[in-house]
């Protein structure tokens, strides 16, 4: 009996992932079949001025969104160790195993799919009158989770650590290989990415972008360009979630 088919067996597919975040994804391309080709099309600064509307030992609870913000606090910490009187948030696995890495006590966390959503059903959540919470995320992010732990009663604050920026990158030899024939696929794991990929490549670029089928992991936040350009791959269909995935991507911003 011959063995299965690799999901993606044979494609060329660009990632467009910051680059510390690119590796893993990358692997795992790799053993579900396909060439990864990376093109990262967003940068992850960290915010040299931070503010904080009040120290983060007066808080509640404090909920990191994302890998970026674990890492960028951890960065702006100095060494100072985690108040322990502070609870934790995580929105997924990543996160929270970030956390522990940094010697952040462990919290509540998001269950499968890790998202917004996710993490706002938990039970423990759903009651929060004189309760204050902090946000550590990155510049621009949603407001879901801010404005509905508001709705249920806490005291709601956010700290802006980081903020993704454009890179200074030359699209040619990319834009050539597409050209040619040699991208079978474009990964896309936000709408902030697919912004910058549009950007980078040009008016040309994104006419190719709605020509191939794009894979998305995630699911991502409505309307925007995953709509606007026929799902970054109406010409071909795309590779949904359930056919692959990464386990532990977020739906939160890279």
């Amino acid at each position: 009996m011959r063995g299965r088919r690799p999901v993606l067996a044979g494609w060329r597919v660009l990632v467009t992932r910051p680059e510390a975040q690119a590796g893993a994804l990358c692997e795992q391309l790799a053993a579900a079949g396909a060439e990864p080709v990376p093109f990262p099309v967003m940068e992850i600064r960290y915010l040299d001025r931070v503010d904080w509307p009040a120290p983060l030992e007066s808080f509640d609870y404090a909920l990191f969104v994302s890998v970026n913000a674990v890492a960028a606090w951890r960065a702006q910490a100095g060494g100072r160790p985690w108040p322990a009187a502070v609870r934790t948030l995580a929105i997924g696995r990543r996160t929270a195993a970030a956390m522990a890495a940094a010697g952040i006590p462990a919290g509540l966390a998001a269950p499968s799919p890790h998202t917004s959503e996710a993490l706002l059903a938990l039970p423990d959540l759903q009651r929060l009158t004189d309760c204050s919470i902090v946000i550590l995320r990155g510049r621009g992010g949603r407001e879901l989770i801010r404005d509905t732990l508001r709705e249920r009663g806490a005291r709601v604050e956010c700290v802006e650590l980081y903020e993704r920026a454009l890179p200074a990158r030359d699209p040619a030899p990319l834009l050539q290989r597409w050209y040619s024939g040699g991208l079978d696929a474009v990964m896309v794991t936000s709408n902030a990415i697919l912004d910058n990929l549009l950007t980078l490549l040009g008016e040309s670029g994104a006419a190719l972008c709605c020509g191939i089928p794009a894979i998305v992991p995630i699911a991502p936040a409505p309307g925007k360009h995953s709509l606007r350009c026929g799902g970054v791959g109406g010409g071909g269909g795309g590779v949904g979630r359930d056919r692959f995935r990464e386990p532990r991507m977020l739906t939160t911003r890279p």
